[in-house]
């Protein structure tokens, strides 16, 4: 009965301590149904239903900039959700290519197509990289837009 309760103390005590280091270094977020885990000292701009991550060098020009956009009711075809997407963000606004050669995975229900291309926008040339996460019913885009690797 108490070795019982010495290898019960033990197993709590060993998921609590696998389950602090997540919590204290990791600080997630959430933006709707998304949970996110945001990087480290970079500029955070949210809106409704969008957050916006970026980071400028000053002196060299360089940036890097990650929209998130909340969830949203899907097509139903998560090639028509990564199209539509791709057009509005990537085509629209920043005149990347309209076609882009894409990867697509499956797991777990969704579906996640990530697609990139160059672009330029207001004299500014880089690249538009987005992952659009289709799936029961919802679809969520991720786009990164740089000028440096």
């Amino acid at each position: 009965m108490k070795a019982s309760k010495i290898i019960l103390s033990l197993f709590i005590l060993t998921a609590v301590g696998l389950f602090i280091p997540q919590m204290a270094f990791c600080q997630t977020e959430k933006l709707g149904m998304v949970q996110y885990t945001p990087p480290k000292d970079w500029k955070k701009t949210a809106n409704e239903n969008v957050v916006v991550f970026s980071e400028l060098n000053q002196t060299t020009g360089r940036f890097c900039i990650i929209t998130l956009y909340g969830a949203t009711a899907s097509s139903g075809n998560p090639q028509s959700d990564f199209i539509t997407a791709w057009n509005s963000l990537a085509v629209k606004n920043m005149n990347a290519k309209a076609n882009p050669e894409t990867e697509t995975q499956t797991a777990d229900g969704w579906t996640i197509i990530a697609g990139a291309s160059a672009m330029s926008s207001e004299g500014i040339k880089g690249a538009a990289f987005l992952t659009v996460i289709s799936g029961f019913g919802k679809t969520v885009s991720v786009l990164a837009v740089f000028n440096d690797q």
